[in-house]
């Protein structure tokens, strides 16, 4: 089960990605790849999210990401599919932008 979610925080600078929460709307995933279950993740029984900042390009491709949170044996996993998904393009009066958010990638066992 896979699930993208945005937390509204402060905007940053205008020179770079702009953090989407207020009026910048958080992107559509157009293209979700789900991670690879890690099989020491599996055979431990860990479940769980992993929550990563993502900064996203003016076309949508995920460009740079950073763990914030979940079980350390999933990070690689959810970084790996991450890096692999699609949004569609943000806009910011009518010009496209690169945006920052937090994506949450949900891993449950029996899936």
């Amino acid at each position: 089960m896979l699930s993208t979610a945005a937390k509204p925080v402060a905007p940053v600078a205008k020179s770079g990605p702009v953090r989407v929460g207020g009026r910048v709307k958080p992107p559509r995933a157009i293209i979700q790849v789900p991670p690879e279950y890690p099989p020491l993740a599996r055979q431990a029984r860990i479940q769980g999210q992993v929550q990563i900042d993502a900064v996203l390009d003016e076309s949508g491709n995920v460009v740079e990401m950073h763990v914030v949170s979940g079980p350390s044996l999933l990070y690689q996993a959810a970084l790996d599919a991450l890096k692999k998904w699609k949004y569609e393009p943000t806009s910011l009066n009518d010009q496209p932008i690169a945006v920052q958010m937090i994506v949450t990638v949900t891993f449950v066992l029996g899936q």
